[in-house]
């Protein structure tokens, strides 16, 4: 049993992660999406370029990071309505094109944007694992190949993006 918690504790991130994607997913299943156009305003006039996608990701980033302060719990809260968002546009975007045409959306940037995320995510995990253990030796390698990794999907996934608008 005591084997079974530390493969829990070790795998916490992917755990919490997982949890909260299937969450806001369930919640933007019950949303009624014809009639959510009624209330949505489209805004397609304005476009954007890769630097205003990637520093707006960056931003959302950083607030994830930042989010140990408050013990992950802010975290979860802006991955939630991230993955909320993914969803919606998903299901959106679906009901007015094709499913085949939001999975290729999806697909093409919202994985690295999405794995993107989950990098500063497991950052907020590996301090708050450190800070339980009381163990700070693999903080800093691990800590600074996530944030850097996290960094560059979220650059090349503004790319993508830009690209595929």
């Amino acid at each position: 049993m005591n084997k079974i918690k530390e493969s829990f504790f070790v795998y916490l991130d992917i755990y919490l992660f997982l949890a909260i994607a299937f969450l806001a997913f369930l919640f933007a299943t019950k949303i009624n999406y014809i009639e959510l156009e009624r209330y949505v305003i489209s805004n397609n006039s304005h476009s954007y370029s890769m630097m205003d996608i990637f520093i707006n990701n960056l931003k959302v980033y950083m607030f994830i990071i930042l989010g140990v302060f408050s013990l992950g719990i802010s975290s979860c809260i802006i991955l939630f309505i991230n993955f909320l968002n993914i969803f919606i546009y998903f299901f959106t975007e679906a009901t007015h094109t094709s499913f085949y045409c939001s999975i290729n959306y999806i697909l093409r940037h919202g994985l690295l944007e999405i794995t993107g995320f989950f990098m500063a995510f497991s950052i907020n995990i590996l301090f708050l694992k450190s800070l339980w253990k009381r163990n700070f030796s693999k903080i800093k390698i691990e800590g600074i190949f996530r944030l850097v990794l996290g960094i560059i999907l979220l650059f090349i996934a503004a790319f993508i993006e830009v690209k595929s608008l």
